[in-house]
């Protein structure tokens, strides 16, 4: 990625630590925000992206794993066609929010927010030219800048099995009877 935006806990990010208290309009002072404590991995996924916080060889292996697992993208509504979620994580820069599951999507946002369960790749494809922070508020975190959401969806597509090769039949000497 271009600026080795791999982030192990998310500080940067504290304009969005009120997402849990966003239902009631109410505010936290950054000051007042803990610093997000290193999950527990609940699913593939997770396991993959806590290795890869502290091996950078195990980096590519959950790139491949986010694309092809189901993490839950905020959404502004409930309609599956709605937008995405937009925060502003620094003044002038906004960002969409994706989970590495939907119950990680509950404990940052709320149980009534709305999410959309799909593969990373069908998440960033939506994202083209945009922002997406991957579990804010949460640790590991990962922020994206539209040039990294470019070089993840340059990575081969691996969820559909290429078909098998048949093995070509032998040829045929001399005429046939």
């Amino acid at each position: 990625m271009r600026r080795g935006l791999f982030l192990g806990v998310f500080l940067a990010v504290v304009a969005a630590a009120p997402l849990a208290h966003a239902q009631n309009g109410a505010a936290t002072p950054a000051s007042a925000t803990p610093a997000p404590t290193l999950i527990e991995p609940r699913n593939a996924l997770e396991h993959a992206f806590v290795d890869a916080l502290n091996h950078e060889e195990l980096r590519a292996a959950f790139r491949r794993q986010f694309l092809t697992s189901y993490v839950a993208l905020a959404i502004a509504a409930r309609d599956p066609q709605s937008a995405p979620r937009m925060i502003e994580v620094r003044p002038g820069i906004r960002a969409a929010l994706i989970f590495t599951s939907g119950a990680r999507a509950q404990e940052v946002m709320g149980q009534d927010a709305p999410v959309l369960m799909i593969t990373g790749r069908q998440a960033l494809q939506r994202l083209r030219g945009q922002n997406a922070v991957i579990n804010i508020n949460l640790a590991p975190a990962l922020a994206l800048e539209a040039e990294d959401i470019e070089a993840f969806l340059a990575m081969p597509d691996e969820s559909i099995a290429p078909p098998p090769t048949l093995p070509t039949p032998p040829r045929l000497a001399g005429p046939t009877q």
